[in-house]
C-alpha cells in the first residue's frame, strides 16, 4: 500500500509531519490493506496563509482517497481545529467507507469476493 502526502504551502512540517501521517493510515487501515493499492492525503488550513482568518472553527483539513483494487476509489474529508485530529479523523472515515463499500459489494453478490478481479483471476490473498 503506498501512501503519497501532499500539504498545501500554509502547512508547517516536513518529514516529521509525512512520518506521522504514513503511520497512522498504516495503522487505522492494516486490516484493509489487501483491498488498497495506494492511499493520497492532502492536508489544508483553511484558513489561509499566515493565518488570515484564524480562529476559526474546524479550519484544518485533511482528505483521503484510497484507490481499491478492481474498484473506483473512495474519499473522505474531516475537518478540526487541530491538523493531528483531523488527520486521525481522516483515517478512521476512510476505513469505515473501505468497510462498508466492500460490504455493498459482497451484498450485491454473496458469492464473490470483493479481491476477485474483473476477469475471474483470483488476486494475492497473502
Amino acid at each position: 500500500m503506498q501512501i503519497t502526502v501532499d500539504k498545501s504551502r500554509n502547512i508547517e512540517g516536513g518529514e516529521g509531519l509525512v512520518a506521522h501521517i504514513n503511520t497512522v493510515v498504516e495503522e487505522a487501515l492494516n486490516a484493509m490493506r489487501d483491498h488498497i493499492t495506494s492511499i493520497e492525503v492532502h492536508i489544508s488550513d483553511e484558513s489561509g496563509p499566515k493565518g488570515a482568518n484564524k480562529g476559526k472553527l474546524d479550519d484544518m483539513r485533511c482528505l483521503m482517497q484510497a484507490h481499491l483494487k478492481h474498484h473506483q476509489p473512495v474519499s473522505t474529508t474531516c475537518h478540526d481545529a487541530n491538523l493531528h485530529d483531523a488527520i486521525h479523523g481522516a483515517a478512521q472515515k476512510l476505513l469505515r467507507l473501505i468497510e462498508s463499500t466492500l460490504g455493498r459489494i459482497r451484498d450485491r453478490n454473496p458469492h464473490t469476493d470483493p479481491l476477485l478481479a474483473d476477469d475471474g483471476d483470483k488476486a494475492d490473498l497473502e
